[in-house]
């Protein structure tokens, strides 16, 4: 090789590829194919943005090919007519001869002898090119000299492969093992290793062996070793395949020595035909330089001598690398420093076998295991792991299995030499539910149809171009894809093949997507009017909405445009909606410190949990040294158990020898193995928390920078999980609901759908739930508007999804969930927990447990539930009706009104609810029908519409109510009394609105459970007292009780917190005496127009009175005494009827209103111990009645009004405590 400086040959590289095309005739198809696939293998390509091509511009390329890494040259039918590319490619070739640049030539519709040949069209272009510039002989000999050593090139043809983008696909694996394995995996240790033996620094001339079996990797260091250092010499030679270049049937040993010598000077001093006569030559050449020399694959002592023999040979500082497969030569030779090249670390085998299997840095999900066991069994060997990954690629499953087992009986030597690469379609295949047929004419078939189908199989959709199947076959796959160019209107066949396309489509609305490839729409129509026999077939497919090819797309960006549409058609719930969620979750992991970080995703089933994991995953795995998504996990983790999950999803790293694939039985094995990884490991769908630490090992098992994801219905696993920070899965937003529902349903965007409109219970019963909403629209599908609201049915199949998370349930809490289920949706927390309590129950720990296993939510203090787990709630209450041969919760109006008639089923007394909506109905309700109903616990007989009232008759009264209620909620009762042996001693809450109600029943009831009376608008009822023994009551709504004369709560009511007494216009005497909850009195309390007497004394949560007081103009007595939270009477208060004030004790009370003035006739006023009120209004000088008045320690008080004209009905005034500042007006002390 020539010499040459530190700058022309630089140790980093600024592109991994540098393409050479001639641009009209590959830019737009084949290219746009390869840079896509280089860009998925991370391979950089050097791109000319597709500048306008001029000589000024030339210097810039020459530039990027000498620092590319490889050189792809792309030989089509008009490459050889531009004088553009043939000087890049003399520039190419120049790179290879002089700095080993590696030269992938790919001959496109071409055959290699095409270039070589000289003749046909090929060389007609580069006569063209070479027109007009006969003064320019040598720029023509080299393009020539440039295109015969390139055709001589191995490289690749399109006439040889039947699968365009397999072959791509074999050019990018190719570039990335040559980029990715031959410069990076495991090097940095090998270089670290070598370090000490190269000895930079040092003057001497040092050799160096790198020792190996064949396979291990040794040229490949050399190769990355070479490229390093080559910049530190004066010259520098990579001598490869020595053992190739060696004749094995030579006569004259020193003839064979001597050719050696030859090739090695023409290589290292860059000159060809160099002659030399005796073996002397090399060393006087190379004695006095500095030099970096890799003779590589040495077998035979003779090559050494040949090449390296003495270390005098070489200038001082000189490195000489050989590899070799056997020490006993190197030791022969005398050479001390020996690399040993150790077999790959398992991570490092898995690197590589994974990259060549599945062109990405980690296996397919379910490919772990076999991944590892074919890992093992190479036995970390690269040679080995890159064949047999190369081999599997794309294999089935099955076809790995059966590959593993012949691999382990020796089939490797087979694969090597004889790589079958083709797929079949069997009918395995053919099962898959995600499937596509894609139809196109045969000249696409392995060209653009094969990139497309090779998208799709990345997006996990089984793709298969042009299959000859029945009508049937093709009627239950998912969709069909239908390129329509100009060479199908040629072909009755394809003609066929679309017609039959269409007619499932006609039968199974089966999604069908045309792509007008190379023709407009515009061009079909005119065929249309040529081929009578298909013009329906060819009208009705250019009317469907598909792609049409276009000049400023490439086929790349088509391709994907078609995949990203298909797939969303397909599965939409896949990516509606899923954006801003994926952005909260990274958000979520942001926020953590480095370490291992951990991220709950929570959520009601159905409610994309599983999509949204696997959505970050598939974004964010390729950061991570080992990822892992384990779906189903508990049912994965039943089935194979914990050995068997880790060795399948991690084997490749915890496997501890080379050919090894033994089990994992050492507890400590995962942790000391994985410790040092970034993982991410996503467990997707846990119930047992415990099962999901065995795996994860407490978390601690992953080294720093790991991610762990587990989805759950149930927040407890978190908990035990020791994850704290955790996503709620949201509903979908109406937009995105009916986003999604359109395109199950007509697979198009809503906004399309002009005349479509989504019956209204199909939204509210989904409710934002992506799978029900998925279900619905698969249910619309080929619905007419008119149909739509028919095809409304509650889908079954999302029950079955509950039973897990109802089945770990206890009974207190099954309890819970039923009664929720089919009573209390809706209801309000605190007053459902009331009930339930009064049940027996722990609904405070109950509601708890269903919110965190996400089958209740509390929103705005009511207990809620989706109206699909409601359905499956009440769905559990009537199979547990069935086994048990009688219903405990009734809520169908039907089947209550045939009970309350006179039916008499079995199990009657196995009843524990009824909510009977009566609205409309008109029977007979017999007087013994809640005789045998001894388990009942809640009775609610109501109307959803005030507007249509029920008249349920009890003619010949009720004779009895079940002791166990504890709910008696009854509208229009329609009774004077209830039945009078009936004991409410387990009685929560009485609720007869609109009742007949005279009293509630005779003599003195054990109330002791009691929390809520309503008996509002009961005009006929006259006695209540029996409600003020109720200790623990806590509201009383007696509103429209009309004929109601008094209401006496004594001190025991001290829960009693609301009281509604609004329009009892008979009310004369009311007392809430000692009720020490109370905090208000209802607005409308003014309305008791006939009030005389209020006692409120021992209220002391009372802070104001309404201000509607002022309109109890009758009310003579007011007793306030000890509400010690009294700030103010209202402005209203006062009123000439009000005769005695009671205020003593009203500590919080600063002064009086004003408005007291308009009580004339005020005899008792009693202010004692009111020690913060600072004065008394002047108008209280307008009371010239008064006979008491008390003051005694008003301590802030200092001064006193003056009453107009004499005090004289002043009897007893009380001034204890007062201060001696205050004076007495004279009028007082006149009276005094």
């Amino acid at each position: 090789m020539a010499s040459s400086s530190s700058s022309s040959l630089p140790r980093n590289y600024m592109h991994d590829v540098f393409p050479s095309f001639h641009g009209a005739d590959v830019r737009r198809s084949f290219l746009s194919h390869v840079l896509k696939e280089f860009e998925r293998k991370g391979i950089s390509t050097f791109l000319d943005n597709n500048i306008r091509r001029r000589r000024s511009k030339l210097i810039d390329r020459i530039r990027a090919i000498r620092r590319s890494r490889i050189s792809i040259v792309i030989l089509s039918r008009n490459y050889a007519s531009s004088s553009w590319c043939l000087d890049e490619l003399v520039e190419i070739m120049k790179c290879n001869y002089e700095l080993g640049q590696r030269v992938v030539p790919v001959f496109y519709k071409l055959q290699p002898s095409d270039v070589s040949k000289q003749d046909g069209y090929f060389w007609e272009a580069f006569v063209k090119a070479c027109m007009g510039r006969e003064d320019d002989a040598i720029r023509r000999r080299r393009w020539i000299k440039a295109l015969g050593e390139v055709a001589l090139i191995a490289g690749y043809s399109t006439m040889d492969w039947d699968n365009e983008m397999a072959m791509i696909e074999n050019i990018a694996t190719d570039i990335s093992q040559s980029k990715d394995f031959d410069g990076l995996v495991g090097m940095g240790a090998h270089m670290e290793k070598l370090k000490p033996m190269l000895c930079l620094d040092s003057h001497e001339v040092r050799m160096i062996g790198i020792l190996g079996p064949r396979g291990i990797g040794k040229t490949t260091i050399a190769r990355f070793l070479f490229n390093q250092l080559s910049d530190r010499f004066q010259l520098r030679g990579f001598m490869e395949n020595i053992k190739g270049r060696s004749p094995r049937h030579c006569y004259c040993e020193h003839d064979a020595q001597l050719q050696l010598q030859r090739d090695f000077l023409s290589e290292i001093l860059d000159q060809k035909d160099i002659k030399i006569h005796h073996l002397g030559v090399l060393q006087e050449r190379l004695n006095d330089k500095k030099v970096l020399v890799v003779l590589d694959d040495v077998d035979r002592l003779k090559q050494l001598e040949a090449l390296a023999k003495e270390s005098s040979w070489f200038g001082p500082g000189s490195r000489i690398i050989i590899t070799t497969q056997y020490e006993k030569l190197l030791s022969a030779h005398g050479i001390k420093h020996i690399y040993k090249v150790a077999f790959s670390q398992p991570d490092e085998a898995s690197l590589i076998f994974c990259t060549y299997a599945f062109g990405q840095k980690s296996p397919y999900d379910g490919f772990g295991y076999l991944a590892s066991k074919v890992t093992a069994l190479c036995g970390g060997i690269p040679l080995e792991l890159k064949v047999m990954g190369s081999y599997l690629r794309g294999k089935s499953k099955h076809q790995w299995k059966k590959r593993t087992r012949e691999f382990a009986n020796g089939f490797l030597d087979h694969i090597i030499t004889n790589e079958d690469r083709k797929e079949d379609l069997n009918t395995s295949e053919r099962a898959f539910k995600d499937t596509i047929y894609i139809y196109c004419a045969d000249t696409l078939q392995y060209s653009f149809a094969s990139h497309l189908s090779m998208d799709f199989r990345r997006k996990g959709i089984h793709a298969f171009v042009n299959c000859n199947e029945t009508l049937n076959v093709i009627e239950r796959i998912s969709a069909s894809v239908v390129i329509v160019s100009k060479s199908c209107f040629s072909s009755t066949s394809c003609l066929n093949k679309l017609a039959k396309v269409l007619q499932c489509r006609k039968k199974t609305g089966q999604l069908v997507v045309p792509v007008f490839y190379g023709i407009s729409i515009s061009d079909v129509v005119v065929v249309q009017e040529q081929i009578r026999e298909f013009s329906s077939v060819l009208e009705e497919l250019r009317r469907l909405p598909g792609h049409q090819s276009r000049e400023e797309c490439s086929e790349c960006e088509l391709v994907e445009e078609i995949v990203k549409d298909v797939y969303g058609k397909l599965f939409p719930a896949r990516h509606i909606g899923i954006n801003s969620r994926l952005l909260k979750i990274e958000q979520l992991i942001c926020k953590q410190p480095w370490g291992i970080r951990h991220i709950g995703i929570w959520g009601m089933a159905g409610i994309g949990k599983t999509t949204l994991a696997k959505a970050v995953f598939d974004l964010i795995s390729g950061g991570y040294e080992a990822s892992c998504f384990i779906e189903h996990f508990d049912e994965a983790f039943h089935e194979k158990g914990l050995p068997c999950l880790m060795e399948e999803h991690f084997g490749s790293i915890l496997y501890k020898l080379p050919r090894v694939c033994s089990s994992i039985t050492r507890p400590s094995l995962p942790r000391d193995k994985l410790s040092k990884k970034r993982t991410l490991v996503v467990l997707d769908d846990v119930h047992n928390p415990l099962v999901a630490k065995s795996f994860l090992g407490g978390i601690h098992w992953f080294g720093p920078g790991s991610l762990i994801i587990i989805t759950s219905r149930d927040k407890q696993v978190f908990r035990h999980c020791l994850i704290n920070h955790i996503y709620e899965v949201q509903s979908l937003n109406e937009d995105e609901a009916l986003q999604l529902i359109s395109q199950c349903a007509f697979r198009r965007d809503r906004r399309e759908q002009k005349n479509f409109e989504v019956p209204i219970e199909v939204l509210d019963y989904a409710n934002g739930n992506p799978l029900a909403l998925s279900l619905y629209g698969r249910k619309l599908k080929g619905k007419t508007q008119s149909k739509l609201e028919a095809a409304f049915l509650t889908p079954n199949k999302i029950h079955d999804l509950f039973k897990c998370s109802y089945e770990t349930l206890n009974k207190n809490e099954k309890s819970i969930f039923l009664d929720i289920a089919c009573f209390f949706k809706g209801e309000n927390v605190d007053y459902v927990i009331q009930l339930l309590e009064g049940c027996g129950f722990f609904p405070h720990v109950g509601i708890n447990v269903l919110v965190e296993k996400s089958l209740v939510t509390i929103s705005e203090n009511r207990v809620n539930m989706h109206r699909i787990i409601q359905d499956f709630g009440r769905e559990i209450n009537n199979s547990e009706t069935v086994q048990m041969g009688g219903r405990r919760r009734l809520w169908e109006p039907c089947t209550i009104k045939f009970l309350l008639e006179d039916y008499k089923p079995e199990g009657i007394e196995d009843i524990e609810g009824i909510f009977l909506d009566a609205s409309k109905l008109c029977f007979d309700v017999k007087p013994t029908v809640f005789e045998n109903m001894l388990n009942l616990r809640f009775l609610k007989i109501y109307c959803s519409s005030y507007e249509n009232q029920h008249e349920l008759r009890l003619p010949k009264g009720l004779e009895s109510l079940p002791y166990e209620l504890r709910l008696l909620h009854w509208e229009y009762y329609p009774l004077p009394s209830l039945p009078q042996d009936f004991d409410p001693c387990h009685l929560v809450e009485l609720n007869l609105p609109y009742s007949q109600l005279q009293k509630l029943w005779g003599g003195t009831k054990n109330l002791k459970m009691l929390k809520m009376v309503r008996l509002c608008h009961s005009q006929q009822l006259t006695e209540i007292d029996d409600i003020c023994s109720a200790q623990n009551i806590e509201l009383i709504d007696l509103q429209g009780c009309i004929k109601l004369p008094s209401f006496s709560a004594t001190g025991q009511l001290q829960h009693l917190r609301v009281v509604n007494l609004e329009n009892c216009s008979s009310l004369v005497e009311l007392s809430f005496c000692h009720c020490s909850s109370l905090v208000e009195l209802p607005s409308s309390f003014g309305n008791a127009t006939n009030l005389k007497k209020l006692n409120l004394a021992g209220c002391l949560s009372l802070i104001e009175l309404p201000a509607s007081i002022g309109n109890a103009t009758n009310l003579e007595i007011l007793d306030l005494t000890n509400c010690s939270r009294f700030v103010e009477l209202p402005s209203s208060f006062g009123n000439a009827s009000l005769k005695e004030l009671y205020l003593t004790g009203c500590s919080s009370l600063v002064e009086l209103p004003a408005s007291i003035e308009y009580a004339v006739n005020l005899e008792i006023l009693n202010l004692s111990n009111c020690s913060s009120l600072l004065q008394l209004p002047s108008s209280i000088r307008n009371a010239t009645t008064f006979q008491k008045l008390n003051l005694t320690y008003p301590s802030s008080l200092v001064d006193l009004p003056s009453p107009s004209g004499n005090a004289i009905n002043l009897k007893e005034l009380c001034l204890t405590g007062c201060s001696s500042d205050v004076e007495l007006p004279a009028s007082i002390r006149k009276s005094t």
